[in-house]
């Protein structure tokens, strides 16, 4: 998996057989980045030390918007195991929680999200539309009865004749409660129920490729994906509730936007991720870990529909360069492919930059001065803001990933 590998080409020491599953960048206290001693053999200081000793840094428009902090948390993932069914908290919300249930939720902020696929990359995201979410929820042979029965049939037969979205989000919000709090054993009777009545579906596709999103309920679609998670989490309520979500498949490349009090879970594959820094996360399914089933269910907006997946936007003065621009003014993401033997100048930003060498390897002048850098893979770099930064790739070329305040990139 990539975060394994991106730490052992960067010479951090990696134990054969055990999961890395998170790489962070940034100032997040629960594992602040840390800045290498100028010979390179140890370490002078956290990020955070540093920001704080010296706020100029993080360039004037950004110091001011946020109160002399780095606004994002810049991740790689490698999910080999599907995480839990989540959302993360609005403001208000985050500021509640925090105060009510700080060993939870460790921190006041919210947490918006992209997830830009570095291999094939599948998720649930966000609830199915309307009429889907009426087939899986009505009659056989398209509906699911083991999720009907465990919904209650009072509160199905109101979704599937609500009409306008503001009662079919309550119709929904009803379902989903019922379904997420039911009684463990009922759960658990429920999904081997839904098993055996699915064991001689094929677990061939849908007809879709990667980088699509899936939002049909039919078996062909989702019996794969239930039997995957079953052997992960068996008898969980995350097994069934699947069903009810957007299964997104991404291609290397293709990104998607979570805004707060969305439902989503990685299911399987590496990426990059850029968030606001915060790591509040309220847990419902799929997961050992603390579940607050009555906060999510409360908070979610109950919005309908596929997500919007995104290719970034190319740069035509910055041959290789790709700006994946963010609904969030806290962050957005930049790619950069060179092939072997090229080069480019990245001009300053307005704010604080950090990079990851995810492939290849290149050389770089960067910073006030113009200093000399080696950009081998899993090389973590920062740059303050109004700085340029030249790279010029070796012989196998470069892929280089780069978070930046929302608005406040490479001026390009």
């Amino acid at each position: 998996m990539q975060v394994s590998q991106l730490l052992a080409s960067a010479g951090a020491s990696v134990r054969s057989g055990e999961p890395y599953a998170e790489l962070w960048m940034g100032t997040h206290p629960k594992a602040p980045s840390l800045v290498a001693s100028e010979d390179g053999k140890g370490v002078s200081q956290s990020l955070a030390d540093l920001l704080r000793s010296d706020p100029s840094l993080l360039g004037s428009r950004c110091a001011h918007a946020f109160d002399e902090s780095l606004p994002f948390l810049f991740k790689v993932l490698s999910v080999a195991q599907a995480l839990s069914i989540q959302s993360h908290p609005d403001k208000a919300l985050a500021a509640r929680l925090h105060q009510q249930k700080p060993e939870l939720y460790p921190d006041a902020n919210h947490k918006p999200e992209m997830v830009l696929a570095l291999t094939p990359f599948e998720a649930l995201c966000g609830f199915a539309e309307l009429e889907t979410l009426r087939r899986i929820l009505g009659p056989e042979p398209e509906g699911w009865p083991e999720i009907a029965e465990l919904s209650g049939r009072a509160a199905v037969d109101a979704f599937l004749v609500t009409e306008g979205k503001d009662g079919q989000k309550r119709a929904l919000q009803q379902v989903f409660q019922n379904l997420m709090t039911a009684d463990s054993e009922r759960v658990q009777a429920a999904v081997e129920r839904a098993l055996r009545r699915t064991q001689d579906v094929s677990e061939g596709s849908d007809g879709k490729e990667d980088g699509a999103v899936s939002s049909d309920g039919s078996l062909a679609s989702r019996v794969g994906l239930m039997r995957r998670l079953q052997r992960q989490y068996p008898g969980d309520v995350g097994v069934l509730c699947s069903v009810l979500f957007n299964y997104v498949r991404l291609s290397p490349g293709e990104a998607m936007f979570l805004a707060p009090n969305e439902p989503h879970a990685y299911v399987a594959g590496n990426a990059i991720e850029c968030m606001a820094c915060s790591d509040n996360v309220i847990r419902a399914g799929l997961t050992p870990k603390a579940r607050d089933t009555d906060a999510l269910c409360a908070s979610l907006t109950y919005a309908m529909g596929p997500p919007s997946v995104e290719r970034g936007e190319a740069v035509e003065a910055c041959a290789g360069l790709r700006r994946y621009p963010s609904p969030f003014a806290e962050f957005e993401v930049w790619s950069l492919n060179l092939e072997a033997a090229a080069s480019v100048s990245l001009p300053p930003a307005q704010g604080p930059v950090i990079g990851i060498v995810q492939a290849g390897r290149a050389s770089g002048l960067g910073g006030k001065d113009g200093a000399p850098m080696e950009l081998a893979r899993g090389r973590v770099v920062f740059l303050a803001a109004e700085t340029s930064l030249e790279v010029e790739s070796g012989s196998e070329g470069c892929q280089i990933f780069f978070a930046a305040c929302g608005g406040m990139g490479f001026a390009v």
